[in-house]
């Protein structure tokens, strides 16, 4: 990021950069949770294609990797076709519909049943789900 900053400002730029504060989440991602989080969602929606995704942004998770606890944006919605996440996430109208909250809580709820059955992650670590 600094070296595009540089670029950016020019070779001909009299300024400093500096980096005072960096939190960096785990070295590597640990996905062995994905298997269960999928299986759940094919359970309540025979049409589902669970797809790991790295986000490149940053949550509170990079604070739970401190204390050795993996996160999960595990965040389960049924939308309805049309309907762009995407475009009402981190806004004003920030919103989704009744019917994806509802898919989304038993969703959760149906993982804290089965929560103590799976697998621990291959480095040991516990499991946090955010979302």
């Amino acid at each position: 990021m600094v070296s595009e900053i540089r670029a950016i400002a020019g070779p001909e730029a009299d300024v400093s950069i500096e980096v005072t504060h960096f939190d960096a989440g785990p070295s590597a991602p640990d996905i062995g949770l994905f298997e269960t989080l999928g299986k759940l969602l094919r359970d309540a929606d025979e049409g589902a294609v669970p797809i790991p995704m790295l986000m490149p942004a940053s949550t509170d998770g990079r604070l739970f990797a401190k204390l050795g606890i993996q996160s999960y944006g595990f965040l389960p919605m049924e939308l309805p076709v049309g309907f762009y996440f995407a475009e009402t996430i981190q806004g004003s109208g920030e919103r989704i519909p009744v019917k994806a909250m509802g898919f989304g809580a038993e969703a959760i709820y149906r993982l804290l049943q089965a929560f103590g059955d799976g697998p621990p992650s291959a480095s040991g670590n516990r499991y946090s789900v955010d979302g």
